[in-house]
């Protein structure tokens, strides 16, 4: 009986330890966010995409709730209420159509593609995700077309017949280049987990560095099925995603409770005071932050003492331009409820003015103003957004299969270590989890991770399974032995005893192969090198200020 009783036993290890190895998701696909060339021979910051055959490489921005891949184009494509669109660029404010490709991140040009399957006025009859197009904002795509064609991921991997939207009205000047959709039902991610590309509709998102000294400038990334932990330090923190809303389409929240300006002298001024503000996660607008005038940006004013020149019409849209002569020589620190404190230091906050030349669509710099990565916006529900050059400085997780993002301080690096998410050793039927009408949010962070001392238990454990397995087969080959040469089977005891053939039928062992990710509780880990080094970009100095440069009036993000 007892030999049986040691069979069982060893077998459910056998059972658990074959487990651990048996799910093996794809390692999580790398995509840079860096200068991206375009076909007028300039750069725009972005996430590079090819579109075509051959392909036709765009900079797209990544949008945190829309679901569709939206490319400007340059062709006419769309009518609507007998209204031509002679081209769908949206650049009625530029002078020269290298302007308006720079401010794009470059124009597809449908007739110059071998591979577009058709085009199409329906979003549905694409085969995309019709969230975008249904105005439930009023600012969603308005008389977009359609086509499919090749979308080129790397150099190894690319989606066909994928559905491509063409804008045939520009959706917002805040936003402003080709986009990315990354929300929770992403045709981008479906397509990818689809064809076994990635093991989970999650990604992980840093910006990189924009900064204005060399040592401050670094290539991002956008991690596709999971994320890059050596970008990440300190603990993790994760919620669960909340619902659609007007205010927080993504539904992805964060809470302030407190938003401080350090000036030189270090003197830190609340500008929230007591007040907690709900944050929302906007990735697609080009500043740090987005605060409202009343009473948040007022305050700022008190505090710092300077009056803004206007505001940004150029790259950074919206952002805050003093003159040159009043630059603002402090940092910003953003408190999370239950979360870190974030502190924006200067040299990433504050710099020349970026502009794109109206003339040539070079982006350079106007050292007549400084900008501050700010957008002081007409006062809305929605209180404070956190734009794409926040992501400088925290590293966030969206996993929509497991319905949580999690968020760290981020670690700016070359190094890389890449981690398949939780969700990706998990059943999952690939459906949106957390629809757009349902859902909550919680109002705090809870911690997630493992400390030092989690993973060194985690490794004791591991040598101690292999312990106990170990003497299991040891005893329960010992007791066979003995069975079979010195106990002959007792008639009294009412059981069969038989002899256990030598030839007993046990799992063969398991060997995590190279490359593996393990399938824990905590999402499993598997260690993988970047394939080359991000590139850093200075930017260049010579200004002019034509068509894309200062404005003087703020206008609403939406």
């Amino acid at each position: 009986m007892r030999a049986r009783t040691l069979e069982t036993a060893l077998a459910i290890w056998l059972f658990m330890l074959g487990g651990e190895c048996a799910c093996s998701p794809p390692t999580p696909m790398v995509l840079p966010v860096t200068n991206v060339s375009l076909g007028n021979g300039l750069v725009r910051r972005g996430v590079a995409l090819g579109i075509g055959s051959p392909p036709q490489y765009l900079s797209f921005s990544i949008q945190g709730w829309w679901n569709d891949t939206w490319a400007y184009n340059t062709t006419q494509l769309n009518t609507y209420n007998g209204t031509d669109f002679t081209n769908n660029t949206g650049c009625d404010y530029t002078a020269h159509l290298e302007a308006c490709t720079t401010l794009r991140g470059g124009l597809y040009t449908q007739p110059q593609s071998s591979s577009t399957h058709k085009v199409f006025d329906d979003v549905d009859a694409a085969g995309a995700d019709d969230s975008d197009t249904l105005r439930r904002l009023a600012s969603s795509m308005w008389y977009s077309a359609w086509l499919q064609d090749t979308l080129v991921i790397n150099q190894t991997i690319s989606l066909p017949s994928y559905p491509i939207g063409m804008p045939g009205l520009e959706w917002s000047r805040a936003s402003a280049q080709n986009l990315l959709g990354l929300g929770r039902n992403s045709t981008f991610l479906t397509r990818l987990k689809n064809y076994g590309h990635i093991g989970s509709r999650s990604y992980g998102f840093w910006w990189g560095q924009t900064g204005w000294s060399s040592n401050l400038q670094m290539d991002g990334q956008l991690v596709l099925g999971g994320y890059d932990a050596a970008k990440t330090t300190g603990p993790n923190y994760t919620f669960p995603l909340g619902a659609w809303t007007a205010n927080c389409p993504s539904g992805i929240y964060l809470n302030v409770s407190d938003l401080s300006v350090v000036l030189n002298n270090g003197t830190k001024n609340s500008l929230t005071k007591t007040a907690t503000l709900q944050g929302c996660y906007r990735p697609d607008l080009p500043t740090m932050i987005s605060i409202n005038n009343d009473p948040y940006y007022d305050r700022w004013q008190q505090y710092t003492g300077l009056t803004r020149s206007g505001s940004s019409g150029g790259v950074d849209y919206n952002s805050i331009l003093y003159d040159s002569g009043d630059t603002f020589t402090g940092s910003l620190n953003v408190s999370l409820v239950g979360g870190p404190t974030i502190e924006i230091p200067n040299d990433l906050l504050v710099g020349p003015q970026v502009v794109i030349d109206q003339d040539t669509g070079a982006i350079t710099t106007n050292s007549s103003y400084s900008e501050v990565l700010i957008n002081p916006k007409l006062n809305s529900p929605q209180p404070f957004y956190f734009g794409m050059q926040f992501f400088s400085l925290m590293y966030v997780v969206v996993d929509y299969d497991a319905g949580t993002f999690t968020i760290w301080q981020a670690n700016p690096t070359t190094a890389s270590d890449l981690v398949a998410s939780r969700s990706a050793c998990k059943d999952s039927d690939g459906s949106s989890s957390g629809s757009s009408g349902g859902g909550g949010r919680k109002s705090s962070l809870h911690k997630e991770g493992l400390s030092a001392g989690s993973i060194a238990g985690i490794i004791v454990g591991i040598v101690a399974v292999f312990a106990v397995v170990a003497a299991l087969v040891w005893l329960y080959l010992r007791r066979r032995n003995n069975s079979r040469y010195n106990t002959a089977p007792s008639q009294a005891s009412g059981e069969d005893y038989a002899l256990v053939d030598r030839k007993v039928a046990l799992s063969e062992p398991h060997e995590m192969g190279v490359g593996m990710v393990r399938c824990e509780a905590d999402g499993g880990v598997a260690a993988h090198e970047m394939g080359s080094e991000p590139r850093a970009h200075e930017m260049g100095s010579d200004a002019k200020t034509q068509g894309l440069g200062s404005r003087q009036e703020a206008a609403e993000l939406e």
